[in-house]
């Protein structure tokens, strides 16, 4: 009850001093759309509980991979058990649409939870084995019917190992915010980082773009890719039908993207819950106008690069060292933020059949042939990044 009412002191101070009047009906609106329960609540149980010791090992992986970075926190994914195994399928149902056009991201984000599978098996007794098929995703269908795209099998070895990035699972968390500007990511980790990358996946590949030029040049091509969704009513449609308008539809559906997590201050989070709900047109314009102040503070961004751009495995390969990156980046208090409105453009243009300016942009930017599959962002944090809401595991595993 102290800690409730130590946060509201806090954030009627932080109200008087933006110039906002509390009083009545606001404050009950306050209440019930979340404001002060930020991170409270069963969509973030997933994110304490998940080294439970209740848990068979099985589920303890599991609890680990639903943590994982994922496209618009749709968390497509289903685990099955079996005997010695767990099966990755993709949630096909939970497919973005022409915001995804062949499901790349949907493939990312399925190797995100491999890889915190991965990283999490030692921790439990087990050694992990990877086995995955491989899809032309320009041929794949998004009925909403499962596929299945891994194999995990588990061999017991009779000692538990927790590494470094198992341990960042759970602090790991897309930071929206802006960064420190004026703070470049230092030499170590920039050549860390590159050398993680080159002893990971043979397909995949890692550019840093950490000159004013190269990132300036980046930052105009995200502002352009976002307004090019913005301006295109079927993309426009398919991202927003995955925002979480009041606390209590996030609460409900525990997944999608909700303010909480945007990277505003918290007192502009608290007025942005109090204030009528934005229509689409109107996130629209405030995504663009975000999206150019946060990639203007940013010191750092990448490009992940893939020798098949279509293909199922290499993009849940780039999801593997997406995660993998990011659990590093944890450990040494570097945020980071998928920025991926250019890559979601380079399908559209595909499947519009029209010329190719965003693909051919990032090719030249990473100095490599190969095609771009994911962009991020990554600096030093001004802000404390919110976790996402998660689904439960009962709604995510099924037994064979």
């Amino acid at each position: 009850m102290r800690e409730e009412t130590n946060g509201r002191r806090k954030f009627l101070k932080g109200l008087i001093g933006v110039g906002v009047v509390v009083a009545g009906g606001t404050v009950y609106r306050a209440v019930d759309n979340g404001v002060f329960s930020v991170g409270k609540g069963e969509p973030f149980t997933p994110w304490t509980d998940w080294q439970s010791a209740s848990k068979s090992g099985e589920l303890a992986i599991i609890n680990a991979a639903v943590l994982a970075a994922n496209p618009h926190n749709t968390q497509p994914w289903i685990f099955e058990l079996r005997d010695n195994a767990i099966w990755l399928y993709a949630d096909t149902a939970r497919h973005l649409g022409t915001m995804d056009v062949y499901g790349r991201e949907l493939c990312i984000g399925l190797g995100c939870a491999l890889e915190n599978m991965v990283q999490a098996a030692p921790a439990f007794g087990f050694d992990a084995t990877v086995l995955l098929g491989d899809t032309d995703l320009t041929k794949q269908t998004w009925s909403g019917v499962p596929m299945h795209v891994a194999t995990i099998t588990l061999t017991p070895t009779g000692k538990q190992e927790q590494s470094e990035l198992y341990q960042a699972i759970g602090h790991r968390h897309t930071d929206r915010g802006e960064y420190q500007r004026d703070t470049p990511i230092d030499a170590s980790s920039k050549s860390a980082l590159t050398a993680m990358a080159n002893e990971s996946f043979p397909d995949v590949s890692l550019s840093l773009l950490t000159t004013k030029a190269h990132r300036d040049a980046f930052t105009q091509q995200t502002v352009n890719a976002t307004r090019f969704i913005a301006a295109d009513h079927q993309m426009s449609s398919d991202s927003f039908r995955w925002f979480r308008l009041s606390h209590k539809e996030m609460q409900t559906h525990r997944d999608g993207v909700y303010i909480d997590t945007a990277g505003l201050p918290p007192a502009m989070r608290a007025i942005s819950k109090i204030m009528p709900t934005l229509s689409e047109e109107s996130s629209n314009q405030y995504w663009i106008e975000g999206t150019q102040r946060t990639m203007e503070s940013t010191p750092m961004h990448g490009l992940i690069t893939l020798n098949n751009l279509y293909s199922s495995k290499q993009n849940i390969e780039a999801g593997r060292l997406w995660q993998r990156i990011h659990l590093w980046a944890t450990t040494q208090g570097i945020s980071m933020q998928p920025v991926n409105q250019t890559c979601e453009v380079i399908d559209r243009q595909k499947q519009l059949e029209q010329p190719q300016t965003f693909a051919d942009d990032l090719r030249a930017l990473s100095g490599k042939p190969q095609s771009a599959t994911f962009a991020f962002r990554a600096g030093y944090p001004t802000l404390t990044a919110i976790p996402s809401p998660r689904r439960a595991l009962k709604d995510v595993v099924a037994s064979a």
